[in-house]
């Protein structure tokens, strides 16, 4: 099996590729995704998943697989990427509880000068019972530093959710299932 090339410095996105038997390389793709908006959190999250893809793409040579992804977190139209500060943070965690917000990966698989694409969408649901003191030690513990949303469902972020619809690894980081149908669709197999 060749090996991929992960268009991130995502070790979470590797780990769930690694534990799939792929043997990954993470390929940051050094682009500005915060300038990258679409019509909708949707397309958002395409439009990121595919410049991060091609930007990585143009470093390497022409007959890899490269993978990137590009994960939205959103109420309506409304999207939450990495919390900036301490007080934005806490204020969209109070803001999540008791309320299911969505959260779509957009991912996009380049293989010998072609592209595919795959987006997932799962609906993660807050507690409601969530005290302000449990958010700020959650804050404080850091984990989720740098998520997309703010909260890790693998960690200790699981005291956050009452429950998940849809795909868990999705919210982890990405759709594995979908990934490794692309995959044998193009000829791939363990």
């Amino acid at each position: 099996m060749e090996d991929v090339y992960l268009a991130s410095s995502s070790i979470w996105r590797a780990k769930i590729l690694q534990s799939a038997g792929l043997v990954v390389h993470t390929v940051p793709s050094k682009i500005d995704e915060y300038s990258i908006v679409g019509a909708s959190p949707v397309e958002t999250a395409i439009l990121r998943a595919q410049a991060k893809g091609e930007r990585v793409c143009k470093e390497l040579a022409k007959d890899v697989l490269v993978i990137a992804a590009d994960q939205i977190v959103y109420l309506g139209d409304e999207i939450f990427d990495k919390p900036k500060n301490d007080e934005e943070w806490f204020s969209r965690l109070c803001r999540f509880r008791g309320l299911g917000h969505d959260l779509t990966t957009a991912v996009s698989i380049f293989y010998r000068g072609q592209r595919f694409d795959i987006q997932e969408y799962t609906r993660v649901f807050f507690r409601n019972d969530l005290e302000e003191k449990e958010l700020r030690a959650y804050i404080r513990d850091g984990e989720a530093r740098g998520c997309a949303g703010g909260y890790m469902v693998e960690q200790k972020g699981s005291w956050l959710i009452q429950k998940v619809e849809g795909d868990w690894l999705n919210v982890v980081g990405l759709p594995l299932f979908p990934i490794l149908n692309q995959l044998r669709i193009l000829g791939w197999r363990v």
